[in-house]
């Protein structure tokens, strides 16, 4: 797909997803090492689909050196033990993504917790709040537990492939990471941006004893330092290529805008919890996608906070946000 040196290759890779989002983008990076950037999730039809992607290029699972994760959602990690299981690929992420490619089952079951409490605490009723906590699940089903050989933190090169540089990049996940080769402004960008749906800024339960993380602020953040890079392509964890990257930033900084002077409006009939905007704006969709529209209403009314348009009042253990 891309020569980028005499020595590096990058090659696109479609594996199937048994999710909405339809499928994920990995890519096979050849140079000093044989390395994929994300996996897919751990289905019979991704691993086929994987096998018949590297054959392809001449090469088999066992080929792979290395394993980059760019996040630790399980359409791009899932397939990461099984890899692992043939010729023992090394695996690397961001300490953020430890929880999950580990599958610490303790501190699961914490961030479990944590969320029950979060959407009681934002309106969801007790018999729906359990509901809204699918990840685990998805954990289960889709995940396995990898092995992980070292840390990419951002700042650094990547491992066998020094010419691209790793970007801390939170907001759709806490560890999301992209990949930067600045001799071709070419970007990897796992999830941070797709060319035809705005990705969600995921609400996470903290890892420590802190604040619940700002997500869609801190995503705002991050795709404001996209502005900053020189790129002129995208390749994306879903979807086509993106080369109007300048744009497509500033267009969905402006959606995020619009959206939250909508919830903004609707505060204007009275003060309302979370799940009361969450049912305004997108009533029948709350059944299939009740996290991600709680994720994307929260986010919005942390972004009217930190603008000071809006201001919180707890009553009856309920959090009401009032215009």
């Amino acid at each position: 797909m891309v020569t980028l040196s005499k020595k590096e290759r990058l090659e696109q890779i479609i594996i199937p997803t048994p999710f909405a989002v339809g499928d994920v983008n990995v890519y096979l990076l050849m140079g000093d090492a044989v390395s994929l950037v994300d996996v897919g999730p751990n289905t019979p039809e991704a691993w086929v689909a994987l096998e018949r992607g590297l054959a392809a290029h001449g090469l088999t699972p066992g080929d792979i050196d290395q394993i980059l994760l760019t996040h630790h959602h399980i359409d791009h990690y899932g397939l990461a033990s099984r890899i692992q299981e043939i010729k023992g690929a090394r695996l690397y992420c961001h300490p953020l993504s430890e929880m999950f490619v580990r599958r610490d089952e303790e501190k699961l079951k914490r961030a479990v917790d944590y969320f029950e409490q979060l959407y009681l605490l934002h309106g969801v009723p007790e018999r729906v709040a359990s509901q809204a906590i699918g990840h685990k699940k998805l954990y289960d089903d889709f995940g396995s537990t990898a092995e992980i050989h070292g840390w990419l933190k951002g700042g650094e090169g990547l491992p066998g492939h020094e010419e691209w540089e790793i970007y801390h990049m939170p907001g759709h996940s806490q560890d999301h990471l992209c990949f930067y080769e600045r001799d071709q402004k070419i970007l990897l960008g796992g999830d941070h941006l797709i060319k035809h749906i705005s990705s969600n800024a995921i609400l996470e339960a903290p890892q420590a004893d802190v604040e619940r993380p700002k997500t869609l602020i801190q995503y705002r953040d991050s795709l404001k330092k996209c502005l900053r890079m020189d790129i002129e392509k995208v390749y994306s964890g879903h979807g086509e290529p993106i080369e109007e990257v300048s744009s497509l930033i500033e267009n969905r900084l402006e959606r995020q805008e619009q959206r939250a002077d909508a919830i903004l409006d609707l505060m204007q009939r009275g003060e309302k919890t979370a799940w009361e905007i969450s049912i305004a704006m997108f009533g029948e969709r709350l059944k299939e996608e009740m996290s991600l529209i709680l994720s994307e209403v929260i986010g919005h009314l942390d972004l009217l906070l930190e603008q000071g348009r809006v201001q919180t009042i707890q009553r009856d253990q309920r959090l009401y946000y009032q215009g």
